[in-house]
Formats: C-alpha cells, structure tokens, sequence
C-alpha cells in the first residue's frame, strides 16, 4: 500500500493513458483493461467511480444529440430493410466517450498523458510501417502506396492524419517547458508526415494542410511569436523536403483527376438513388448491394460500397432523415467548441486549450468526409468519440477554474 501511495500522482493516470493507447491503436483490449484498472485505483484510494463530467450540462447535451443522431438512422431502418447491426455497432464505438465520462477526473497531468499516449500510438504506426514496408500498385517506394500493416494506404493515412494534429498540438503546448521532448515531438510529426506522403491519399494530404492552416492560425491568435516562427520554419522546411524529395505517387496522385478514378460516377449514382428515395434512403449499410445490382457497369468501379462521401451515403442510406441527424451531431459540437473557445485568458498571457485540438480533428472530419467514408470505420470512429471526451473534459476543467 505503500508503494500506492508514493506514486498515487502517477498511478491515477495509467488508466487514462492505456485508454488513449487503445483508442490510438485501437486494441479493445486495452480500452476494456482501462476501465479495469480505473475502478481498481478508485477503490484504492477510496475515490468516487463516476467523474463530475458525467453530470455536466455538455455531456448531457451530447448524450441527448447522440439519441437524435441513432434514432434518425433507426427510423428510417425500420421501413427501408436497413441493417440495424450497423446501428449497434456504431453504438458501441461511442464507449470511449462514455469512459471518458466516468474517467475524466481533474487530475494534473491527464492532458500531458493523453498527448503521450497519441505519440507513442503515432510512434507505434510509424516503426510499424518501417519494420513492414507493403505496398499496393507497385513493389517500392517510387512505384506503389504505402500500406504498412493496414487493408489499404487510405486507412493507414486517415488514422495518422486523425492522431498527428494532436501530437502537433502537444509541441505547441509543451515546448518552452520540456524543449526536448517538444523537439521529439516534432520530428514524429514530421516522421509521420512521410509516411503519410507514402501512402499517396490525396484527401489525407488536404487534411494535413488544413490542420497546419488552422493550428498556425490558433499560435497566431495567442500572440506567440516565437513559436509561430519556429513552427513555421519547420513546416516550411518540411513542404521544401516533401516537394523535393517526394516519390513519383505522390505527383501522380496530385495531379489525378476526379473523373479517372470514378468518383463523377459515383455522384450521379448517388444523384439517382436520392431522387428515388430521398425520404428514408435504401436502408443503412445497402448501398454497395444497390450499386453493384444495378449500376455497376463495365469500365466503372467495382465492388463499391459507398459513394466516397459521408454526407451522400448518410442521404442515400438513411434519407434526409438520417441527414439531419448526422449535421445534428456535427452541428452540436461544432457549436458547442465555438463558444467554449480554444484561448485559455484566465491570466495575462493567451494560453491555447485542448479543445482547439478537437476544433483541429472535427474540421479535418468535416473536409475529409466530403472525399472519403473512413468515419465510419471502427478505428477512425474510436478516436473521434475520445476526442470529443477530452474536448467535454477541457470545457468541465475550465468551468471549474
């Protein structure tokens, strides 16, 4: 019991870090070993089980927009032939916000922890694609994509561009205190920037540019000069290397147009199946069945099972109905960071918040979803409810301060 309570500072914060690292490399394991480990120490040090976030109005609120979002997929469901098993498993991939809920106690060092443990997830995605350098259409770095360990360079792509704004963001945050670790830092960024650039998605590039537009944007807001050019320098730096020394993949994957990859097709697709059922949609998850019985045609793409588009599948599957519903939740959170704010001025100096991390990521989930449909997957939907538990845990931090 000693050794409990020497190291009490830390021990409270293994929970919330192996959460992070379940969320990041998205081992349920992990995540079930968090909650294990959470109602451990509580019983421990004889603390309460469930965090005052839990009865916070923005949690409130968000568990109301989050019955919305299910029931504008359930309705439809019902009379449409959708599958209602994706409706669960979208349930369930919003566990991370709930844990989030009952964990989120203000315990000095969570914010670090959490930036720790996207690192060393983003550390994890690199040494992996090194150790296991695959690659689809080509056999090498100057003639394919980089998939690393995962089904496809796009999912391996969106998962980094998910957890590097927020190691970017811990640079911004913790360099004056921790210069090397701050520096460490930075170059995983760029490390995983690479590997991004490997991979040739086009719709990662654009959310690595936005998230550097936006984070430069927010340095720029705090008045701090000296990051702003020190970052600077480095992302300058970093374009000049990318543009120099960048495979053929990623010229070619630049200059690709829309329609040589099938995506004006999958728009009028989406086009006809809306005019025919813009109500309900043709049921959640039957998209891909639709297209392939009656619009998948020589020439065109094959074994499709979404148009490529978060907003038109949502339409498509669920109507405008199920529309609503998805731009309910998004709306909500978008509102909800914008009046919380991301500059902490409770003293003389700006202070950039946790939640210009998650303003950040849900941008980048905005934009990406107009080009692909990776939200939906499990790992990409893991991390975007932990991230919007630490975005209610920072707004309860700062109401309380």
């Amino acid at each position: 019991m000693r050794f409990f309570k020497i190291y009490q500072p830390y021990i409270q914060l293994l929970p919330v870090l192996v959460l992070t690292l379940g969320c990041g490399l998205d081992i349920g394991a992990l995540i079930t070993a968090s909650i294990i480990l959470y109602f451990i120490f509580c019983r421990v040090y004889h603390e309460s089980y469930i965090s005052m976030m839990a009865q916070s109005r923005v949690f409130i609120g968000s568990c109301i927009v989050i019955c919305i979002w299910m029931m504008s997929m359930l309705i439809p469901s019902i009379w449409n032939g959708g599958d209602i098993g994706i409706i669960g498993k979208y349930a369930c991939r919003i566990a991370p916000f709930f844990l989030f809920a009952i964990m989120g106690k203000p315990y000095k060092g969570t914010f670090f922890t959490i930036w720790l443990g996207i690192g060393l997830s983003v550390l994890w995605y690199c040494a992996d694609t090194l150790l296991h350098p695959n690659f689809i259409d080509g056999n090498s770095v100057l003639h394919g994509r980089l998939i690393g360990s995962f089904s496809g360079p796009n999912s391996l792509a969106n998962v980094l561009s998910l957890l590097l704004p927020i190691v970017l963001f811990g640079v911004m945050k913790y360099w004056k205190r921790m210069p090397v670790l701050g520096l460490t830092g930075l170059l995983l960024y760029f490390w995983g920037l690479i590997v991004i650039v490997l991979t040739g998605s086009r719709n990662a590039y654009i959310s690595c540019f936005l998230t550097v537009i936006l984070l430069m944007a927010m340095i720029y807001s705090c008045r701090d000069w000296l990051t702003f050019k020190i970052i600077g320098a480095g992302i300058l730096i970093a374009t000049v290397f990318v543009i120099g020394f960048a495979p053929p993949v990623f010229y070619q994957r630049i200059h690709q147009n829309l329609g040589a990859d099938g995506r004006i097709y999958l728009l009028e697709v989406s086009k006809q199946i809306y005019e025919e059922h813009p109500v309900a949609g043709i049921g959640i998850g039957n998209w891909g069945t639709v297209y392939k019985e009656r619009f998948e045609l020589p020439g065109k793409e094959k074994n499709i099972k979404s148009p490529h588009n978060i907003y038109i599948q949502t339409t498509n599957e669920s109507g405008l109905i199920g529309l609503v519903g998805l731009l309910a939740l998004f709306g909500f959170q978008a509102g909800t960071l914008w009046k919380s704010g991301f500059l902490n001025r409770s003293n003389s100096l700006r202070t950039l918040r946790w939640t210009g991390s998650v303003c950040i990521v849900l941008a980048v989930i905005l934009v990406s979803g107009l080009f692909d449909y990776d939200f939906f997957s499990r790992h990409p939907m893991h991390l975007y409810w932990f991230y919007w538990g630490l975005a209610v845990f920072d707004i309860c931090w700062h109401s309380k301060e």
